[in-house]
């Protein structure tokens, strides 16, 4: 490996939203061991997000709002210290991911979700009042196409602020 391939793996942060780029998120974001922050909010990145991304094990905030992406929520995220996870304004489509609140896909530093603006369909799974171990602040499932009742246990959140499920 050359110095340039080690010292990649060494960035924190990316904070690209707003420069007009456009294309897929490359998988080789998986080799960006010690990213922190990902924003490419409000570009024209497109296709699938490649499953390296949510293998990485310091990632705090993803901002992937106001994009093309496409696809489905991988069901095998390994996030544990992510923050805010933002992938509003896309046209991602698929159900909600059910298992991120047990076992080995827990995300306890959960603090910000938004997943609004999109093609999601089906039910609000029954675990998401459990996401982020008591931390979720801001819950945005709006302008969707999901049905059904919405789980209970919301209201005995303590940091709860806000919670946006119409137009669906």
């Amino acid at each position: 490996m050359d110095v340039v391939d080690s010292n990649i793996s060494r960035i924190t942060q990316i904070n690209w939203a707003r420069m007009n780029l456009n294309g897929v998120l490359p998988t080789e974001v998986a080799v960006l061991e010690d990213l922190v922050t990902l924003d490419l909010a409000e570009n024209d990145i497109e296709g699938t997000l490649p499953e390296g991304l949510f293998t990485l094990k310091d990632l705090r905030f993803l901002y992937l709002h106001d994009n093309a992406i496409t696809g489905s929520i991988p069901v095998n995220m390994n996030l544990r210290r992510l923050y805010l996870l933002d992938l509003g304004y896309n046209d991602m489509t698929g159900t909600l991911p059910a298992d991120w609140s047990n076992g080995v896909n827990t995300m306890n530093a959960l603090t910000l979700l938004y997943l609004n603006h999109n093609s999601f369909r089906g039910t609000i799974p029954s675990t998401y009042p459990e996401l982020g171990n008591d931390r979720l602040q801001v819950y945005e499932l709006n302008d969707n196409q999901l049905t059904g009742e919405v789980p209970g246990g919301y209201v005995v959140r303590n940091l709860l602020q806000s919670v946006e499920m119409q137009n669906n």
